[in-house]
């Protein structure tokens, strides 16, 4: 529950809830960069989650399609995300929306 207040206080973050009737069904949580090449910013998915008994309804697509606005409200270059190399059912969604994949770009993490 900490790490969700923190989330929610964060600056730089959005945080979108999908519910059906009432009941949480999914969220995405964004964050916010800036594109020094294209002097725009940039929006992140940090995370896309949906309850396993509300899957393959649509509300990861909604979730995304939302995010897209929020993006296009602030000028954003773009939409960006990384999923797994063996997400199967993600990398597809991301395909259909018009994603488009960088087989060249690899990411690097150092943890601090």
């Amino acid at each position: 529950m900490q790490k969700l207040i923190k989330l929610l206080e964060f600056q730089n973050a959005n945080f979108l809830l999908a519910k059906i009737g009432g009941t949480p069904a999914g969220f995405i949580a964004l964050n916010w960069g800036f594109s020094t090449t294209k002097g725009k910013p940039i929006l992140l998915v940090q995370d896309l989650f949906v309850m396993p008994g509300f899957r393959r309804k649509g509300i990861a697509k909604m979730l995304i399609n939302e995010s897209i606005l929020l993006g296009k409200e602030r000028d954003a270059n773009r939409l960006q995300l990384n999923t797994g190399t063996n997400n199967n059912n993600a990398r597809a969604l991301y395909q259909t929306l018009g994603f488009e994949w960088f087989p060249n770009k690899e990411i690097y993490m150092l943890f601090i």
